[in-house]
C-alpha cells in the first residue's frame, strides 16, 4: 500500500473545483472577447470555410471544455490511482532536469528574462496575458497531482508565496503594459499617462504618505490574521543558537 499517492478521491474533487472556477472565469472572458474582440479574418475563413465565426468562440469552447474536466474530477468516486489526468512522468523528469541543475536553471532564467523585455509589446496584450494566466494555473493544477510538490505549495506557511508568484506577475503585467504606453505617448509627443491623470497637481506630503501606509497595514492585518485562522499557520519561531 502506498501511503503517499500522488492523487486521492478527495484531491481529485478538489482539483475539479478550481477547473471549475477556471472555466467560469473564461466564460466571462469569452464574453468580453464577443463585445471587443470581434471576428476571425479572412484567412481563418479560407482554411475552415466557415464565415463570420467570433473570436469569442475559442474560448466559449474552452471554457465547456474546462467545465468537462471539472465534472470528470469532481464524479471521481473510484480508485484514484486510475485517474487518467494527470501531470505526465516524462514531464517531470525534465523539469526536475533543468531545475536540479544551477547551470540550466540559470540560463533559462536568464533566457525568460529576456524574452520578457524584448517581447514586452506581445505578451502585454490583453489576450495573451489571460492565456499565459490560464497556462500558469493549468501547470499548477497538473503540478497538484504529484504529492511532493502537493505537500510543498498545500503547507499553510508556503501558501502566501505560492499567491506572491501570481500577485508579482500580475504587478509585472501592469508595469510593462504602463510602461508601453507611456512609450507610444512619448513618440507622439503626448503627455506621460501619470500627467494625463493629474500627476501635476498632486504633491503628496507626509501625511499623505502616512495614511497610505496605515490603509496597508489595516489590510496586510487583516489578511495574516485570516490567513492564520483559516489555514492554522504558525509564526516562525525564534532563532535558536542550539538548533542553529
Amino acid at each position: 500500500m502506498n501511503h503517499h499517492p500522488d492523487l486521492t478521491v478527495g484531491v481529485i474533487q478538489g482539483l475539479g473545483w478550481l477547473y471549475l472556477l477556471l472555466g467560469v472565469a473564461n466564460a466571462f472572458w469569452a464574453a468580453r472577447s464577443l463585445r471587443r474582440d470581434g471576428y476571425f479574418g479572412q484567412t481563418f475563413e479560407k482554411i475552415t470555410g466557415f464565415e463570420h465565426i467570433p473570436k469569442a468562440f475559442v474560448w466559449a469552447g474552452y471554457s465547456a471544455l474546462l467545465m468537462m474536466v471539472a465534472f470528470a474530477h469532481l464524479a471521481t468516486h473510484s480508485d484514484a490511482a486510475d485517474f487518467m489526468i494527470r501531470l505526465p512522468e516524462w514531464f517531470k523528469d525534465s523539469v526536475d532536469m533543468v531545475v536540479a541543475n544551477p547551470i540550466s536553471y540559470f540560463v533559462f532564467s536568464m533566457t525568460l528574462f529576456i524574452l520578457i523585455v524584448l517581447l514586452r509589446n506581445w505578451w502585454v496584450e490583453p489576450t495573451v496575458a489571460w492565456s499565459l494566466l490560464n497556462l500558469s494555473v493549468l501547470f499548477l493544477c497538473l503540478s497538484m497531482t504529484d504529492y511532493d510538490f502537493r505537500q510543498i505549495v498545500g503547507k499553510p506557511d508556503n501558501v502566501p508565496i505560492v499567491a506572491m508568484l501570481f500577485i508579482v506577475a500580475f504587478f509585472t503585467w501592469i508595469y510593462f503594459s504602463r510602461a508601453n504606453d507611456n512609450d507610444r505617448r512619448i513618440e507622439k509627443g503626448l503627455p506621460l499617462r501619470e500627467k494625463d491623470n493629474g500627476g501635476d497637481e498632486k504633491i503628496l506630503v507626509w501625511p499623505d504618505l502616512v495614511y497610505t501606509e496605515l490603509i496597508c497595514m489595516v489590510v496586510l492585518t487583516v489578511i495574516l490574521v485570516a490567513w492564520g485562522i483559516a489555514l492554522q499557520a504558525p509564526l516562525e519561531e525564534p532563532a535558536s543558537a542550539v538548533k542553529t
